[in-house]
């Protein structure tokens, strides 16, 4: 009775162990598989914020030009009406 009772004890720590390593191997795919599509998000990231630096930028160079343009378009403005005025 006793050796069955032995027998039964290796084969249920046995069993645990061979789960326990099937979930391991499992969880360390799942983790493999995370690792790598944040790779892949981090990527996508530093790509979107690339962009979004130079089209900053393209921003900030387009408001500077349409102020100056607006100066200028304002001086021609104050000249013409000083030319008419001399007319």
């Amino acid at each position: 009775m006793i050796v069955i009772i032995v027998v039964v004890a290796i084969l249920i720590v046995a069993v645990v162990a061979a789960l326990s390593r099937k979930a391991r191997a499992r969880r360390q795919l799942e983790r493999e598989r995370l690792s790598e599509r944040a790779g892949g998000h981090r990527q996508e990231a530093e790509v979107h914020s690339s962009k979004a630096e130079r089209l900053t930028a393209e921003a900030e160079e387009r408001r500077s030009r349409a102020e100056r343009e607006s100066e200028l378009a304002r001086r021609h403005g104050e000249k013409a009406g000083s030319l008419e005025e001399e007319l």
